[in-house]
C-alpha cells in the first residue's frame, strides 16, 4: 500500500511537473521566437541600409558616368587628334579619374575604335557591342551590358554618347565601369553582391 502511495505521489508530481513546465516552455518558446524575429529584422534593417547606400554609390556613379562620357563627345578636337595623341590625352584624363573607370574611347560612326585609353590598335570593331545599336537608335546617352571588356580584359559596365553632325551619329564617345567596383568586390575576385539595372529595366 505504502509503495502505491509513493507511486501515487510521483505520479502526481511528474504530472504537476509537466504541466507547470507547460507555460514556461510557452514563455521561453514565445521569447525565443521573439529574440529569432528581433533578430531577423535587424538582419534586415541591415541588409536594407546596405542596399540603400549600394543604390545610392551606383547612382552617384553612373550619374558621374553619364557626365563625363557627355564631356567626351563634346571633345572633338580630341578625337579628331592622330591616334596616338588622343590616346595620350585620354590616358592622362583617366588618370585623373576614381579608379572605378577602366577605360575611356572615341569610335567612328560605324562602331570603329579612334582610340582609348589604354592604347588599343584603331580600327578595332566594337560594333557588336550591346550599346552600339542602342545608341544609334537613341542618339542619346546610353548604358551597355556587363561584359568582358574587349580592351581591358575585365568586367565592366560601358555607357556611351554620340557625337552628331547634321542630325547623324557621327562618332561615338565611351566610358566603362568596373563591374567589381560596382559589385562592391576588390579586382579579381567573384563576389558580386550588387546588380546594375537601366531605366528600362533591364540588368
Amino acid at each position: 500500500m505504502t509503495r502505491a502511495f509513493f507511486s501515487g505521489i510521483r505520479a502526481r508530481l511528474v504530472a504537476l511537473v509537466l504541466v507547470a513546465g507547460i507555460p514556461v516552455a510557452i514563455i521561453a518558446g514565445a521569447n525565443a521566437w521573439q529574440k529569432y524575429e528581433g533578430a531577423l529584422a535587424g538582419i534586415a534593417e541591415t541588409a536594407t541600409l546596405v542596399g540603400e547606400a549600394d543604390a545610392v554609390r551606383h547612382a552617384v556613379a553612373l550619374d558621374d558616368q553619364e557626365r563625363l562620357v557627355r564631356g567626351l563627345a563634346a571633345l572633338r578636337d580630341v578625337m579628331e587628334r592622330p591616334a596616338e595623341e588622343c590616346t595620350r590625352a585620354l590616358a592622362r584624363l583617366r588618370e585623373l579619374l576614381h579608379a572605378r573607370t577602366l577605360d575611356l574611347w572615341f569610335l567612328d560612326g560605324q562602331g570603329r575604335l579612334l582610340c582609348n585609353s589604354l592604347g588599343t590598335e584603331r580600327g578595332f570593331d566594337y560594333s557588336g557591342q550591346s550599346y552600339f545599336p542602342r545608341v544609334l537608335a537613341a542618339r542619346d546617352f546610353v548604358l551597355g551590358d556587363i561584359v568582358l571588356g574587349p580592351a581591358s580584359r575585365r568586367m565592366l559596365l560601358p555607357g556611351v554618347a554620340p557625337v552628331l553632325a547634321n542630325g547623324e551619329v557621327a562618332a561615338i564617345a565611351g566610358a566603362a565601369i568596373s563591374a567589381d567596383w560596382l559589385a562592391g568586390a576588390p579586382a579579381g575576385t567573384t563576389r558580386h553582391r550588387a546588380w546594375v539595372m537601366d531605366p528600362g529595366g533591364r540588368p
